[in-house]
């Protein structure tokens, strides 16, 4: 009965925070709430809410010090920390974010050891990994991660009761690798669970420091393909049999090529979108041309997404599957497993090729302090236009502020910058950059290689890592950008770096 009503008086505490961080006076409120809590203690629930809150009013120099506070007095409220971390990754504070889980895992891993825990041999996968497609196939990296530490402990998932799976297609793939249940001989207590479960947003990087899962990532896959290790999952024989008939009934020819294009849109996640409006969306009808740069070789185009998505303009060779009677979760995994390469934006869907092995051309990017981090990808970023200067933001300058690290648009609207889709030669030139890369005719001279090495600089100056390679041709066209190409180096607004500053 207690832990219900703690349960209980929680959640209340949280819908409250929820609450003012929608008013125009969340910073008054945030002020009261910073100034009633003691020094020295405070109640850890309020603590952990008060993170999100003094993120989302983007005030860093609060946030850190209530993040440390947390760590500090409530060490053994690993569950707190964990959610007071997502609430500063989803506010665009990175930096806060990867400080409380890489405090909290510390502090896990240490409790494990003081309470003998180890010796259970077992860890419990939150059911933060299964909360999106996305996350689903993050467990690749968590996999691999696994296998370069020489990880050996029994898997256990946790999916909460009455929980709909985004894609059991996907998920049943993994399945060999864990258990769904905990043996019901360890009679584990509700802390024993929650110290003994992983959750997606971290990871241990080779120092001992628990990073956040995209840089955690772009080490994983780096070292994985250094090792010249093999994508985790294919697809088995009965698989492709199934696959292809259900190609035919799409009206795809035997042995043709295809590509899958996924462009993100509200509608799958409305209710997400209205309350957390962000930069990641496009338009499916600026991506004619790179459409075309496929048909014209021969190739087919598979549309992918859900029913809700604007339809396609009638195009040869094009299908639009995610509005078939086709669609279903075994072929959403087959069509991005079997494609000769996926062309998507900035959505868990985009996650699954890799996995499998297959590259991505990844457009509209938002944001790009946070690529992905496979290597084989491409990708273009949305460029920031700042009203007040009159002009593009330089590359050090996105990266330089939160207009290279946020995905919300309150953001970008308090400081007047628009946020620019790609255009649809962009999107064109990416797509046949991908194509002769993989019928290995592409020829780089040596102003591409400068060009590359000054953009990277920059990123890895600013706190980003090495995923997806940014196109060519967009770096040839906005060269202007990168310092020492007559680019202006003035700063573009007052926000301090939040990643970089960590």
């Amino acid at each position: 009965m207690r832990k219900a009503l703690r349960a209980m008086d929680r959640a209340a505490t949280s819908r409250a925070f929820d609450f003012f961080a929608t008013r125009p006076t969340a910073r008054e409120y945030l002020a009261d709430i910073v100034a009633r809590l003691h020094p020295t203690s405070g109640d850890p629930v309020t603590l952990s809410c008060a993170v999100g809150l003094a993120a989302k009013c983007e005030n860093v120099e609060v946030t850190a010090a209530l993040a440390r506070q947390l760590v500090r007095d409530h060490p053994d409220e690993i569950g707190l920390q964990q959610t007071a971390g997502i609430l500063a990754f989803l506010a665009g504070d990175y930096a806060t974010a990867e400080h409380v889980w890489d405090a909290c895992n510390r502090r896990r891993d240490f409790l494990i050891r003081e309470r003998r825990l180890d010796r259970l041999n077992i860890r419990i996968l939150g059911p933060s990994w299964v909360i999106a497609i996305g996350h689903i196939a993050h467990l690749d990296i968590y996999f691999k991660w696994r296998e370069l530490k020489g990880r050996r402990e029994k898997l256990v998932l946790s999916v909460p009761v009455g929980f709909r799976i985004p894609n059991r297609d996907l998920l049943r793939r993994w399945e060999h690798l864990f258990l769904y249940r905990v043996p019901q001989d360890l009679r584990l207590s509700f802390e024993d669970v929650e110290t003994l479960q992983e959750e997606f947003w971290s990871l241990e990087g080779p120092d001992g420091r628990w990073r956040i899962y995209s840089h955690a990532g772009a080490w994983v896959q780096t070292e994985w393909e250094k090792q010249a290790r093999k994508p985790l999952l294919s697809l088995s024989t009965d698989d492709r049999a199934h696959g292809r008939e259900e190609l035919a009934r799409l009206g795809v020819r035997e042995a043709a090529w295809y590509v899958c294009l996924h462009v993100r849109e509200s509608g799958f996640h409305q209710a997400w979108h209205k309350h957390h409006p962000g930069t990641r969306n496009a338009d499916i009808t600026t991506y004619v041309e790179a459409i075309r740069a496929v048909t014209e070789r021969g190739g087919y185009v598979i549309r992918m997404g859900d029913p809700s998505m604007r339809p396609l303009q009638p195009m040869l060779n094009v299908i639009d599957y995610a509005r078939s009677d086709a669609k279903s979760e075994f072929m959403d995994i087959f069509l991005c497993a079997s494609c000769r390469f996926f062309i998507g934006t900035n959505s868990g869907l985009g996650l699954v090729p890799p996995v499998f092995g297959v590259p991505c051309v990844l457009t509209n990017w938002s944001p790009i302090g946070l690529p992905q981090w496979y290597p084989n990808d491409l990708f273009i970023p949305k460029l920031c236009y700042s009203e007040p200067l009159g002009r593009l933001l330089t590359f050090e300058e996105m990266f330089g502020s939160q207009a290279g690290w946020g995905q919300f648009a309150d953001y970008f609207e308090r400081e007047r910058i628009r946020v620019l889709d790609n255009t649809p030669e962009d999107l064109r030139d990416l797509v046949v950059e991908m194509l002769e890369r993989e019928e290995g005719v592409l020829r780089e001279s040596e102003e591409d290689a400068a060009l590359y090495a000054a953009y990277r600089g920059i990123a890895l100056a600013s706190g980003s890592y090495a995923g997806a390679r940014i196109g060519r041709q967009f770096l040839r066209k906005y060269a202007h950008l990168l310092p020492g190409r007559d680019a202006v180096r003035s700063p573009a607004q007052s926000a301090a770096p939040r990643y970089a500053a960590g």
